[in-house]
């Protein structure tokens, strides 16, 4: 796949602390699914160490440089200072050692303009631009593997702020998240506070990867949680006020 004599990392992520959630939770995950050796600054930067020489030494020591780009990204003097670095390795592009991710809208500098970029900004090409990634990076996806998926058999009780609580720790990007979108278009419209079996059902039957079906038990998990919580919650404040009243009289 790689020449690992020459380099330590496969790619190197340069991106703004604001887009780690989707960074860490999404990009992360699929490459190191894909058994790539990925160098990343919270996990990777030796602590002690001059950030300047830390990003140094993840540049030279990594194959490709990812550049994560968004409105924030750009208004960054050390995403800057990453791009710019990188550059100086391979200034005509002729090694493709840059690939710029362009994850949301934005006005691209001529400095990272003039390379060809993937374009995660529009949610009905993001299958395909994930394999242009892959592909640019010398990986395979593995063929997904179809596992059966058992919905919860009883309504989970959850409201909307909790459910997008959920997806943003999940890293789901609310918009352009398929199940996100759908969940949260669920509870808006019935205007309810739980989701019943038939609907994950609904969801389980729309998925086709592997990946999806994980996606969506991490999310039933977590709103099982929040809701077994609120119960314990909820109980306790009953005891307390039976408590308080027993004691008044």
């Amino acid at each position: 796949m790689f020449n690992q004599q020459q380099f330590d990392y496969d790619v190197f992520i340069s991106y703004r602390s604001s887009d780690r959630p989707w960074v860490k939770n999404c990009l992360l995950k699929k490459l190191e699914a894909l058994n790539a050796k990925v160098c990343i600054d919270y996990r990777d930067f030796r602590a002690g160490r001059p950030i300047i020489t830390n990003i140094r030494e993840a540049i030279l020591k990594s194959r490709k440089i990812l550049l994560i780009l968004t409105p924030a990204y750009l208004d960054s003097e050390w995403t800057s200072f990453e791009h710019l670095l990188s550059q100086t390795l391979d200034p005509a592009g002729v090694q493709e050692r840059m690939i710029p991710v362009l994850k949301d809208p934005c006005q691209l500098p001529l400095e990272i303009n003039y390379l060809t970029y993937l374009n995660f900004a529009t949610p009905e090409d993001e299958g395909l631009e994930w394999n242009k990634l892959f592909q640019s990076l010398g990986v395979k996806p593995v063929e997904p593997i179809l596992l059966p998926f058992s919905p919860p058999k009883s309504p989970i009780q959850i409201n909307i702020q909790q459910a997008k609580a959920i997806q943003k720790d999940l890293g789901w990007e609310f918009r352009d998240h398929l199940f996100a979108k759908k969940i949260s278009h669920y509870l808006e419209a019935r205007g309810e506070e739980e989701i019943d079996a038939e609907f994950w059902s609904q969801l389980a039957a729309e998925s086709n990867t592997t990946e999806i079906s994980v996606e969506l038990s991490e999310f039933i998990l977590a709103a099982a949680k929040k809701a077994a919580a609120k119960k314990v919650e909820e109980e306790n404040q009953n005891s307390q006020s039976s408590a308080d009243s027993n004691t008044g009289q």
